[in-house]
């Protein structure tokens, strides 16, 4: 319990660091006294902030369920080839001039078929037919690869320099001005996704055993776990059509609370999601005060994250001797 406790006070007080930090610095006695700071403070910082709480949950909370599906700690949106390719529906949406509610549809349609693609290929390459973990991850890593080389010729030939401008925003993940539309569209799809995967946390449980043991008990393993992907990737591509591409989160999080509180997932979800949402909030108060300039919270992820999960192997690897 002392654990939640932590993350709780975390949260709460960068939760406040984040609304009075940023490009300019903000105050309950200047809010309350100037009606411009007041806009600034409702309709650009709260939103800002919300937003990037909820991101940060559905990505790890996403990340979690992808490798309880595919029983591999190295599993993520990231490495399957759902965030690049969701990534990818996103941006040729916006060349064609398409906002609003059907970019997460596009970005979840786009994700969801490269998912789809990289599972078949990864079970085509293995000759004898079964599921082979490493297999999988170089195919995801290598469809990943193929995606984004595709996104980089689509943003070579960008004619519009405005449009340019925008599209090496999203490429990179920023949350500079996200507002309550973008909420609304985490409320329509995001959340009632992770909501789900709470709810089938038990469910979630039984992926530790083999997949024959789970069909002698009734359990239609195929149906659990298209399930299981398409709400996680619902949750996943719905951050990348609003804030564009951001790694590692659902990839080190996850990892991350299964060292601190185990793999019972009843209590692994809500533990994720909430360590999620306290990394993210962090790294964009990092990304809006270290510089002068803000740094797209995409790079300053990466950045900390890389380092970060070879910590996380280097103490979960056993060695041989």
């Amino acid at each position: 319990m002392y654990k939640y406790f932590s993350l709780i006070i975390v949260f709460i007080v960068v939760f406040i660091l984040s609304l009075n930090f940023g490009g300019s610095d903000l105050t309950i006695v200047d809010v309350w006294n100037n009606s411009e700071l007041q806009e600034v403070f409702w309709d650009i910082r709260l939103p800002r902030v919300l937003n990037a709480v909820l991101i940060g949950c559905m990505l790890s909370v996403s990340g979690v369920a992808f490798q309880a599906v595919f029983q591999n700690p190295l599993v993520s949106p990231d490495l399957l080839g759902a965030s690049s390719g969701a990534a990818m529906g996103t941006l040729l949406l916006l060349i064609c001039g398409v906002t609003g509610i059907w970019l997460p549809v596009g970005a979840l349609f786009s994700g969801g078929v490269v998912t789809v693609i990289c599972v078949m290929l990864a079970w085509l390459i293995n000759r004898r037919g079964k599921f082979n973990q490493l297999v999988l991850i170089l195919t995801g890593i290598l469809l990943s690869s193929l995606i984004v080389s595709f996104i980089n010729i689509l943003h070579y030939f960008m004619p519009d320099e405005g449009t340019l401008l925008g599209v090496t925003s999203f490429l990179m993940g920023s949350l500079n001005g996200l507002g309550y539309h973008d909420l609304m569209l985490q409320g329509i799809f995001g959340i009632p996704a992770i909501v789900m995967l709470f709810v089938f946390a038990s469910r979630l449980n039984l992926l530790v055993l083999p997949v024959d043991i789970l069909e002698i008990q009734g359990i239609n393993t195929r149906i659990l776990f298209v399930f299981v992907l398409l709400l996680a990737s619902m949750a996943a591509c719905t951050t990348v059509a609003i804030a564009g591409i951001i790694g590692w989160v659902s990839l080190i999080i996850p990892n991350l609370a299964r060292m601190w509180v185990g793999g019972d997932h009843r209590t692994l979800l809500p533990f994720s999601a909430l360590m999620g949402a306290d990394f993210v909030l962090v790294a964009d108060l990092l990304s809006r005060t270290i510089t002068e300039v803000e740094i797209p919270i995409g790079i300053l992820i990466g950045i900390i994250g890389a380092p970060l999960f070879l910590v996380i192997m280097a103490k979960n690897i056993k060695w041989e001797a």
